[in-house]
């Protein structure tokens, strides 16, 4: 029987399975095979911004520092002696120049004024004493690299030390622990996964007939397998925009307004869109 003009039919709602997700999450490695001194944090405890949570034996990487503190103020201190010594090498070279500039007027007033040994040995002066300071400048640059060569190894030695306090990157959660104290972590190796609980998500999959239905900002229930029988409000945060090519569905991210007291990555979900009211054109059936 066909409807009156502005007839309504109601849509299905929208359902789609889905699963808890984090879109921040991270793991604490170490960089270095070392030693795991301390844990300060196990699974499901809440951690909070900058927090160590394990401490790795730095013992070998405060020596280094050390090391390369003291070769940094060894180099500063040559760097300081090569700076003097231009210093010296330049006041040198203004005497001689000024000795020289006056035998050579001496010389042109008299021919007697000066033996000619004592000109040419004012003249050399006046050359070694130039050559002099070209070298303090080179010992001085030579000094400068060192310098910046031993400063740069302190930073790199004390970088690697501030990495053997694993800290947590953000507030969040810990959702999986794979070190123990006295275990020697690989580089590389993961040791805790600390997750954001704000960025939360249940990430459910539709199909793609249901694509043109969805927008940001929609309404939704979300039935946790923990605890099926409460739903839980949500709302569409994010449409993933590809289809998957084998099971012709898509995903959207859906914000929990609230968390169960307990809940893991990776738990199930219901997710129920509600019906949309269309109107049908006069004459529709």
């Amino acid at each position: 029987m066909s409807g009156g003009p502005g007839s309504v039919a109601a849509a299905p709602p929208a359902r789609g399975a889905g699963e808890l997700v984090a879109r921040d999450q991270t793991s604490l490695v170490s960089r270095s095979a070392l030693r795991v001194a301390a844990l300060s944090a196990d699974v499901g405890d809440r951690v909070a911004q900058g927090q160590v949570l394990v401490q790795l034996d730095a013992a070998e990487l405060q020596a280094d520092v050390a090391g390369a503190h003291a070769a940094w103020d060894s180099a500063r201190q040559a760097h300081e002696a090569a700076a003097r010594a231009l210093e010296r090498a330049q006041v040198l070279r203004q005497q001689a120049q000024a000795d020289g500039e006056r035998a050579e007027q001496l010389s042109v007033l008299s021919a007697d004024a000066l033996a000619p040994t004592e000109l040419d040995a004012r003249r050399a002066a006046a050359r070694t004493s130039a050559l002099d300071v070209q070298a303090a400048q080179a010992q001085l640059q030579a000094t400068e690299a060192a310098q910046v060569q031993a400063r740069a190894a302190w930073q790199a030695a004390s970088a690697r030390l501030a990495e053997a306090s694993l800290r947590a990157p953000f507030a969040g959660v810990v959702t999986a622990r794979a070190c123990s104290v006295g275990d020697v972590v690989s580089p590389g190796q993961s040791c805790l996964t600390v997750v954001a609980v704000a960025s939360l998500r249940v990430q459910a999959r539709f199909d793609e007939s249901l694509l043109s239905r969805m927008r940001l900002g929609d309404a939704a229930q979300v039935w946790l397998k923990s605890q099926p029988d409460t739903p839980v409000q949500a709302q569409v945060v994010r449409l993933n925009r590809a289809v998957d090519a084998d099971t012709r569905e898509f995903s959207v991210d859906l914000r929990l307004s609230t968390l169960p007291p307990n809940w893991a990555l990776g738990e199930r979900a219901m997710v129920v869109l509600p019906h949309e009211a269309t109107v049908l054109p006069a004459g529709g059936r």
